[in-house]
C-alpha cells in the first residue's frame, strides 16, 4: 500500500471541500448569520488538506493500484463526512457531532436519511446550512468524480481508472470515449444540465430558488435532503412533486447511455434492455401500487389525480434510493402506512431498480438482470444438464465472471445486513422490524424505512451508536462493498 500518494489526493480533495465552505458561507453572510462556523470549518479543511497533500508531495507516476484506488475512495467519504460536519455542528445550535456526522455521511453517500427534522426543525436553520445539505448529496453524486477529473491527472494515470471504478456504481461500465477524462466531462455536463433544468422547472411552478437549488441538487444526486421537515410533502405544490419525480426518473438512467443518445445515438438508450427493464419496472410497480391504494383507502379513490402523483413519487423515489417522502395527508406515517401489499412492493423497490452508470445505490437493474437470467439457466440446466447457454445482456454473452460478482454482491448484501441488524439492536433501544429496515435502507441508500424510523420520523431512534453503525452500513453499501473487502484484506497491508 503506497501510503503516499493516499494521502495526498485526500489532501487534495480536503482543500477542494474548503473551498466548497466558502459557497454557505457567503449565503450565510447574505443573510446576516454568523459564519463563524463556516470558517471554522473551511480552516480546518484546509488546514488538513494542506498536511496530506504535504506528506505525500513526492510520489510520482506509477504508484497507483488497486488498493490504492480504494483506500482513496473510502479515505475520501470518511475524511469528508468528518470536516463536514464540523461546519454542521458549529452552525447548528444544539445539534451533537454525532448527529452531524450522521447527517455529513448520509449527504454524501446520497443515502438521505436525516438525524434532523424532530429534534431540530430544518426548516428553522440557516440558509447556509440547508445549501450545505444539498452540496453534500451533489458531492457524493458526480460531484467527487469532477474533482478527481480536476486532481487526478497530478498523479498517476492509472489512479483515475482506479478511483473511478471504486466510486462509480455499476457492475461493468463501458466507456464512453477512448479517454477516461473525455468520458468524465461528458457526464458532468449531463449532469449539470439536468440539475439547471430541475431547478429552474421549480422555480418556475412556484419554487423559492434557494428551495429550488437545494432540491435540484438532491433530486439529480438521488441523495433527498430536502430544506423541509417533511420532505418534499412540505412543499405543498404538486407541480414540483411531479417535477421532482421526473428528475429522479431521469437521474436513475445510465448518463453514458444519456450522453451517448445526446451525441447522435438516440437508439442507445431503447436498446439498452437494462433502461427497458428500469422503466417497465417503474410503471408495473406504479400500477400495482396505485391499484392498491385506489381499493384500500377513500381518499385516493375521491382524488385519481392525488393517488397517480403519490404512488409514481413513492415508486421512483425509493426505486432509484432518493428517499424523497409524499403522502402525509393521507397517513400521518407517508407510504409507511398505506396498505401492507403497497408497502411490500415499495420496499422490494428500496433493493435497487435504477440503472448502472447513474447515481442510484442498491442493487442496479443490470445485476437484477443478471441474477435473474443466472438462475434462469441453472434451471435449464437441471432439465438439460449438456445445455450451453450463456447469460447474455443486450444480445452479448457475458463472461462468468459477471454472474460471480453479481451473486457475491447478493451474498455480501446478506452478511452485510445479518450483521449489521444485530450489532443495531445490540447498541440501539430498537425492535428487530426497526433495525433491519434501517439497515436495508442504509445499505441501499434508499433513506426511510419502517416503525421507529418511518418517514415523518428522523434517526433519532438508533441513538448515538446506532447512528454510527448506520453511517457505516451507508458507505458499505455506496462503495458496494469491494473496495471495503479490498481494505480489510491482509494482502493489501502485507506490502
Amino acid at each position: 500500500m503506497n501510503l503516499g500518494v493516499v494521502a495526498r489526493l485526500l489532501g487534495l480533495l480536503l482543500l477542494a471541500q474548503s473551498c466548497l465552505g466558502l459557497i454557505p458561507l457567503a449565503v450565510d453572510h447574505a443573510g446576516l448569520h454568523p459564519i463563524a462556523p463556516w470558517i471554522w470549518m473551511c480552516a480546518v479543511s484546509a488546514g488538513a488538506g494542506l498536511l496530506l497533500a504535504l506528506v505525500g508531495r513526492r510520489i510520482g507516476a506509477g504508484d497507483v493500484g488497486p488498493r490504492e484506488g480504494a483506500a482513496i475512495t473510502v479515505g475520501a467519504w470518511l475524511a469528508l463526512a468528518f470536516t463536514a460536519a464540523l461546519g454542521l455542528r458549529l452552525a447548528i445550535p444544539g445539534a451533537t457531532y454525532v448527529e452531524c456526522w450522521f447527517e455529513a455521511i448520509s449527504g454524501l453517500t446520497t443515502c438521505g436519511a436525516s438525524a434532523f427534522g424532530e429534534r431540530l426543525s430544518i426548516e428553522a436553520m440557516t440558509e447556509g446550512v440547508k445549501l450545505w445539505r444539498a452540496l453534500l448529496n451533489w458531492l457524493g453524486g458526480v460531484g467527487i468524480i469532477g474533482l478527481g477529473l480536476v486532481l487526478l491527472p497530478m498523479l498517476a494515470g492509472g489512479a483515475s481508472f482506479q478511483m473511478f471504478r471504486s466510486e462509480s456504481s455499476g457492475l461493468s461500465l463501458d466507456r464512453l470515449t477512448p479517454r477516461l477524462a473525455d468520458t468524465v466531462r461528458f457526464i458532468l455536463v449531463y449532469n449539470l444540465a439536468l440539475n439547471l433544468a430541475v431547478c429552474l422547472a421549480l422555480w418556475l411552478v412556484g419554487v423559492e430558488w434557494l428551495e429550488a437549488v437545494c432540491h435540484a441538487f438532491a433530486t439529480v444526486a438521488t441523495g433527498g435532503f430536502s430544506t423541509r421537515d417533511l420532505s418534499v410533502a412540505g412543499l405543498a405544490n404538486p407541480a414540483a412533486e411531479w417535477v421532482i419525480a421526473g428528475g429522479m426518473l431521469l437521474a436513475g438512467v445510465n448518463f453514458m447511455l444519456v450522453v451517448a443518445a445526446m451525441r447522435g445515438q438516440p437508439s442507445a438508450l431503447w436498446r439498452s434492455e437494462e433502461v427497458r427493464a428500469y422503466l417497465i419496472i417503474v410503471l408495473v410497480a406504479v400500477a400495482v401500487v396505485a391499484l392498491i391504494l385506489a381499493l384500500d383507502r377513500q381518499h385516493y379513490r375521491d382524488d385519481p389525480h392525488t393517488l397517480v402523483r403519490h404512488a409514481a413519487f413513492a415508486v421512483i423515489s425509493l426505486g432509484t434510493s432518493t428517499g424523497f417522502v409524499l403522502g402525509f395527508e393521507a397517513d400521518t406515517h407517508g407510504w409507511a402506512g398505506w396498505h401492507p401489499a403497497a408497502v411490500v412492493v415499495l420496499l422490494a423497490c428500496t433493493l435497487g431498480i435504477g440503472c448502472t452508470g447513474s447515481t442510484v445505490g442498491g442493487a442496479k437493474m443490470l445485476r437484477l438482470l443478471i441474477i435473474a437470467k443466472g438462475v434462469r439457466r441453472t434451471l435449464r440446466q437441471f432439465a438439460e444438464p449438456a445445455l450451453v447457454s450463456p447469460v447474455t445482456i443486450d444480445g452479448r454473452p457475458l463472461p462468468d465472471r459477471a454472474a460471480l460478482m453479481a451473486f457475491a454482491w447478493v451474498s455480501c448484501f446478506i452478511l452485510s445486513l445479518v450483521l449489521g441488524t444485530f450489532i443495531l439492536v445490540t447498541v440501539a433501544p430498537l425492535d428487530l422490524l426497526s433495525a433491519g429496515t434501517a439497515c436495508v435502507s442504509a445499505l441501499t441508500n434508499a433513506g426511510p424505512a419502517l416503525g421507529e424510523f418511518s418517514p415523518e420520523r428522523s434517526a433519532q431512534a438508533a441513538g448515538p451508536a446506532g447512528m454510527v453503525v448506520l453511517g457505516l452500513l451507508m458507505l458499505v453499501g455506496r462503495l458496494e462493498f469491494l473496495a471495503i473487502l479490498v481494505l480489510l484484506s491482509w494482502r493489501t497491508w502485507r506490502r
